[in-house]
């Protein structure tokens, strides 16, 4: 079977990806051995082979995700990760866009719904 990554591609994946060890790249790059620039460049060439795999997300945005799951409010979130408010809406509007964090907004009743039920309980 042929590859479709290379093995510096592939590296790079494993050592930035979220769902590997999700390293920022300037410790991925230490620890390979390389410049910043060539990572991200072996980044931007995995995406056009490995689409599916991106976006990587940061450290950061894993956490922005985790606390938006438990609920908490914004203002706590940029006190526990000692941001602004403008870039934790920077953040939460990249995460929205590639369809990684959804609206808090429950869905609520209205009164046009009725006429979609088909079944009650």
């Amino acid at each position: 079977m042929k590859r479709i990554l290379t093995q510096d591609e592939e590296t790079v994946i494993r050592k930035c990806h979220h769902d590997f060890e999700g390293l920022e790249l300037k410790i991925a790059a230490t620890q390979m051995g390389c410049s910043i620039h060539k990572i991200r460049g072996l980044l931007k060439s995995s995406e056009r082979k490995a689409p599916h795999m991106f976006p990587i997300i940061t450290p950061r945005q894993r956490v922005i995700i985790e606390l938006y799951d438990q609920h908490i409010s914004r203002a706590t979130i940029m006190t526990i990760l000692n941001i602004g408010h403008t870039l934790l809406g920077k953040e939460v509007t990249f995460l929205r866009e590639h369809k990684l964090l959804w609206n808090r907004t429950p869905a609520q009743y209205q009164s046009w719904m009725e006429e979609s039920v088909t079944e009650t309980f």
